[in-house]
């Protein structure tokens, strides 16, 4: 059975939010992803770290609705270059092993 096992993947992260008042906070993510492939012999890390200010309804790590503007640096292995970070719209980081992302977020759920 271990042999029909093409990929492994192991993630590890954290999540610290510092309140400044009931609905404004601040946030720092940070995290690394390790992902060997057996059938194609590539492996490597991906690194994170995101910072976010965000307005949130209360108190909590639940606390939803939630409007983030947010950004992240991201540092990968050279095995993924050309693999992480590209898409039919965005081809500026397929040559590249790191890259800048930033946007704004909401998250709704119940």
């Amino acid at each position: 059975m271990l042999n029909n096992i093409s990929r492994n993947w192991f993630s590890v992260g954290f999540r610290y939010l510092y309140y400044l008042d009931k609905h404004f906070n601040l946030v720092l993510e940070a995290g690394n992803d390790y992902m060997k492939n057996n059938r194609s012999g590539i492996e490597g890390s991906l690194r994170k770290i995101t910072f976010s200010p965000q307005i949130s309804w209360d108190y909590g790590y639940y606390s939803r609705p939630v409007l983030r503007p947010f950004i992240t640096y991201a540092h990968w292995s050279e095995n993924f270059t050309g693999l992480v970070g590209g898409s039919d719209f965005n081809t500026r980081l397929l040559n590249k092993n790191n890259g800048l992302s930033f946007g704004l977020q909401l998250e709704i759920w119940w």
